[in-house]
């Protein structure tokens, strides 16, 4: 049973200090994925070097007026959601850009604010009314620490169950 966490900044501020943005996946959502490889603690409990953050709510890149204007260099009059695209290009380039390590995190008038190395910062919206705003989760990368899985290697098949 999920329990109401009272601290959530010192909780946000230790998942993502020293992680680096490694990937995003999208379906209905953006799932960005964060890595590190030092351990981090809240208390005695270690938190996951893997993890991902899944966006059901609006979110953006910089203030309000600078995502407005910097979405006005794109074409997006077919697409059924003009952010989605533009979103998509500035996480690709993110992804493989020096930009992409985590160097703060914070909540301020109810939007969730995460900073790569000071330069680039994504605004998401704490107020989802229909759902959950956004979700953190546990990513497992190790086939062994999964529940079930399939594994092709090398034209084998492997099955954890």
């Amino acid at each position: 049973m999920a329990k109401l966490l009272e601290n959530y900044r010192e909780a946000l501020n230790e998942l993502f200090k020293d992680s680096t943005y490694v990937g995003f996946s999208f379906d209905t959502n953006f799932s960005l994925m964060f890595s590190r490889s030092q351990k981090r603690f809240i208390g005695d409990k270690e938190l996951p070097s893997n993890f991902k953050l899944v966006i059901t709510s609006e979110w953006r890149v910089g203030s309000k007026v600078e995502w407005r204007d910097y979405k006005k260099q794109f074409d997006t009059s077919k697409a059924v959601e003009e952010d989605e695209p533009v979103q998509a290009f500035i996480l690709s380039i993110l992804r493989w850009s020096e930009d992409s390590r985590v160097s703060d995190t914070s909540v301020v008038d109810g939007e969730l604010c995460i900073t790569f190395n000071d330069s680039i910062s994504l605004y998401i919206d704490n107020n989802e009314e229909e759902d959950y705003s956004w979700i953190i989760e546990q990513v497992k990368y190790d086939v062994n620490e999964c529940e079930w899985s399939i594994v092709c290697e090398e034209n084998r098949f492997y099955i954890n169950f």
